[in-house]
């Protein structure tokens, strides 16, 4: 690259996400409210001085806390082709991040209202115990179908330069507004951009309209199937999952032709098991999942397990012993041997307890049932 900027998201990259909200990534270092032109809400004020930051080689105050995992992805998905030079007023869509609704028919641990209408409608009390502090829990349901046009003749009026378009939700393949967007583009002919899902692997078909049907049509064509855990774990982790299911939807998808890609959260209910996970998906499904991390709330992530002194070793070893198994996780070990306060375990431990009693008595689930490896964290 010309210029050796740290990011390229605010060069190349258009985020819509909750409340028809604008930025130029998901992890959202500015948002904008709706304008009437696209085109010029890229240029916002707001953008510019995060262009500035980048184009002097810092990194702008609001993206201190971006990782730089996420910023290496987002500068392989949105690279420069080598004529091409950066500038403050320069914006040219290349990767598009696109969420119409909450909508969702999972009620996931550790998942917000914003993104999960499940979550908003049966589970604010556990969520607000686990992670007090998240302000999105005001956001409600929302959805943005009354830009559907405006963000569809955007990416028509651009097609040339986009090169990905990310569905991510809610549950993507819940949302009308996707195959919309889908049908278009292959109306125009628009199919060498490319497509990838974030999917809980719950639907395949919806209103009649087959997700496969649709994006076989694609150049590229992938979905990324979250999973976290194996069978009850699993289930319990991600509530309304049903393994068989999720199963049967995976093997529909890589027979399609489709790139079919898992996406593991590495957290506190899944720590102790990768060996399993890990055989599993190599044995069973032929995949090398890729791991993200579980950082919020707190009280579910991995480090969680630094109350039990000896689960935390056997927990770092598992991890030290996978880290060939799945994508990324050498960032899980970096996150993993960060210090965690007395005063912070403390926090954790009584919102993790409290929260999951709470989950347990609205779903009649049982969680020493599910996970009696994790009894020394529960009270």
């Amino acid at each position: 690259m010309q210029n050796k900027v740290k990011c390229l998201a605010p060069f190349r990259g258009f985020y819509q996400g909750y409340d028809g909200q604008i930025s130029v990534c998901c992890q959202t270092p500015v948002l904008i409210d709706e304008t009437e032109n696209f085109n010029e809400t890229m240029h916002h004020p707001k953008i510019k001085k995060l262009r500035k930051d980048f184009l002097e080689n810092k990194i702008p105050k609001e993206c201190e806390f971006c990782t730089e995992r996420v910023r290496l992805d987002s500068s392989e998905m949105m690279e420069l082709d080598d004529e091409e030079e950066l500038s403050l007023n320069y914006h040219k869509p290349v990767f598009l991040d696109l969420l119409w609704s909450n909508k969702c028919n999972f009620g996931c641990m550790g998942c917000k209202p914003y993104i999960s209408t499940t979550i908003h409608d049966r589970y604010m009390e556990p969520v607000n115990i686990a992670n007090p502090f998240d302000q999105t829990v005001n956001l409600g349901r929302w959805k943005s179908d009354y830009d559907q046009d405006k963000r569809i003749n955007y990416i028509l009026n651009n097609s040339d330069t986009i090169r990905l378009i990310h569905l991510n939700g809610g549950e993507p393949f819940l949302q009308d507004g996707f195959y919309d967007l889908l049908e278009k583009l292959i109306e125009k002919k628009a199919t060498h951009i490319g497509i990838t899902a974030h999917t809980n692997g719950s639907v395949k078909t919806y209103k009649g309209r087959k997700i496969i049907d649709l994006m076989k049509h694609f150049k590229l064509a992938r979905v990324n199937m979250s999973h976290d855990g194996i069978g009850e774990k699993g289930e319990y982790v991600r509530y309304g999952l049903k393994q068989k299911i999720w199963e049967s939807n995976f093997r529909e998808f890589k027979k399609s032709g489709m790139m079919v890609r898992i996406q593991v959260s590495y957290n506190v209910f899944n720590c102790l098991d990768l060996d399993n996970m890990s055989k599993w998906y190599n044995d069973y499904l032929g995949v090398k999942p890729k791991m993200s991390l579980w950082s919020d709330p707190p009280c579910f992530s991995a480090k969680y397990i630094n109350k039990n002194p000896k689960l935390y070793r056997e927990a770092i070893d598992i991890l030290k012993n996978n880290l060939n198994n799945f994508n990324h996780a050498n960032f899980a070990l970096k996150f993993m041997k960060e210090p965690v306060s007395e005063e912070e375990l403390k926090d954790m431990s009584w919102r993790f307890s409290e929260s999951i009693s709470s989950f347990d008595r609205i779903r009649n689930t049982n969680f020493l049932k599910t996970f009696p490896e994790l009894e020394s964290l529960y009270y």
